[in-house]
């Protein structure tokens, strides 16, 4: 049953209860309801056409003696009345909110599914020179809709040939936030480049690894994590091995 077919059922057997209450219980109205009757047998419609108007002034009459001999029950009747429209309505205000809440977040994932930010690591390469001092690269938006940065990590140091990736989600400090990329947004396709310098004794590989967190235009949070090695061959840095640490969340 819809809200609206229970709000007005619920007035209808009220007043189904005041008038039941009116013409059983009530004994001025069943006495003022007899003289009219008296009165009646006497004047019928076919006698007088005014007849049934008659009748409906002296029934007005009857509940208007009705009403001032229950008129505290009234009263008390009538604030039930009102509480359960009230209820009602709230219970109505309350279901259009949750539909309102609920169409929202459905926008909101289709919003996501189809136009979400994606900020990349492109073109990263050692400094003009190979004198590998310097780490430059890009960020690119290549998502469907703007990104807004929050803020980055963005390192490069050499490390020992076979010594285990540092945690991206660690304590050991490697990750922490220097907000190299300090662009506070990307539109669909900017681009912007970067440069950080390398440390650490020469040696090993250079490894050349971030975070950085952005959102879109609905204030859902994004992070971009990525972990390049430099491969002297190709002159360029390529991503690890371990998909854990080139992902997008």
């Amino acid at each position: 049953m819809g809200r609206a077919s229970f709000l007005v059922l619920t007035i209808l057997t009220l007043f189904g209860l005041f008038v039941l209450a009116e013409q059983t219980f009530s004994q001025p109205y069943r006495e003022c309801a007899g003289i009219n009757q008296e009165a009646g047998d006497k004047t019928s419609p076919e006698e007088n056409p005014r007849a049934i108007g008659i009748r409906v002034v002296q029934n007005m009459r009857c509940t208007s003696a009705f009403i001032e001999a229950h008129e505290p029950q009234i009263t008390a009747l009538g604030t039930l009345l009102i509480a359960a429209f009230t209820l009602t309505l709230w219970w109505s205000t309350r279901g259009l909110w949750e539909e309102t809440k609920k169409a929202g977040d459905l926008a909101n994932r289709e919003f996501i599914a189809t136009h979400r930010p994606l900020l990349k690591i492109r073109w990263a390469r050692t400094a003009p020179g190979n004198t590998n001092t310097q780490v430059a690269f890009g960020v690119v938006n290549a998502g469907t809709s703007k990104a807004f940065v929050l803020s980055s990590s963005v390192n490069a140091q050499y490390w020992p040939s076979g010594s285990r990736l540092p945690d991206p989600h660690g304590e050991d400090g490697r990750y922490e936030r220097n907000n190299v990329v300090n662009r506070d947004s990307f539109d669909i396709g900017a681009t912007d480049r970067y440069s950080v310098p390398i440390h650490g004794e020469v040696g090993g590989q250079i490894l050349f690894f971030g975070w950085i967190v952005y959102r879109d235009a609905r204030r859902n949070p994004r992070t971009t994590y990525f972990a390049m090695f430099y491969n002297p061959g190709m002159r360029r840095f390529e991503p690890v091995g371990d998909p854990d640490y080139n992902a997008e969340d």
